[in-house]
């Protein structure tokens, strides 16, 4: 049982890699290793949810399936129902904004398809890249850096969007050369230059 791999361990991998806020994020989550499968009950954001998988699956190999619960949710969506029925009259005046202003959210983390700027809070990697770009580039190509598509696995970093070949290239040049550990690059807009001209 000792080979096993646990929340614990997951923690102690995730902390070396992670910046503080996802770290505490994790820390916040329920887990329940069941013989189905492993349970994480909790609000967490898409990329964790990879980071999450990635580790179980591929770092500690385990053959589970990894299962994320909201619980929290339906707890909230019981207690909004129930003081609808209380007070219908200020309840309908409030829930049409609110529906309304969570809709874009909701789309935006189904999307596996994010930039820079989001990672930036959720990993160290691309926390230190921006940093180390901030120093080295002016602000518009900073700006544009931390705009471009990206989905990023923790190993590999696809981005979608055209770039200028400097800007390419620092990309290239920090990545290849990190200190702790090298990730790949693909850039997919390259790819669609070449099938247009053919």
């Amino acid at each position: 049982f000792k080979n096993e791999p646990t929340w614990e361990g997951f923690l102690v991998w995730a902390g070396k890699r992670l910046s503080k806020t996802s770290y505490e994020n994790l820390k916040q989550l329920r887990v329940k290793f069941k013989e189905e499968g492993l349970y994480i009950v909790g609000e967490i954001s898409d990329s964790l949810k990879m980071i999450v998988s990635k580790y179980f699956n591929e770092e500690a190999k385990l053959k589970t399936e990894i299962k994320f619960v909201k619980e929290e949710l339906q707890e909230k969506e019981q207690n909004f129902n129930s003081s609808k029925k209380l007070d219908p009259s200020n309840q309908e005046n409030q829930t049409q904004p609110n529906q309304e202003s969570s809709m874009p959210v909701d789309q935006s983390e189904n999307q596996d398809i994010k930039t820079f700027r989001d990672y930036i809070s959720v990993d160290k990697v691309i926390h230190e890249f921006i940093n180390h770009s901030s120093l080295k580039l002016n602000r518009p190509d900073l700006e544009e850096i931390r705009k471009l598509r990206i989905s990023y696995d923790l190993e590999k970093i696809v981005i979608y969007d055209p770039l200028p070949g400097k800007l390419e290239n620092h990309i290239r040049d920090y990545f290849y050369n990190h200190p702790q550990r090298v990730i790949a690059l693909q850039f997919e807009e390259c790819k669609n230059k070449f099938n247009v001209a053919a």
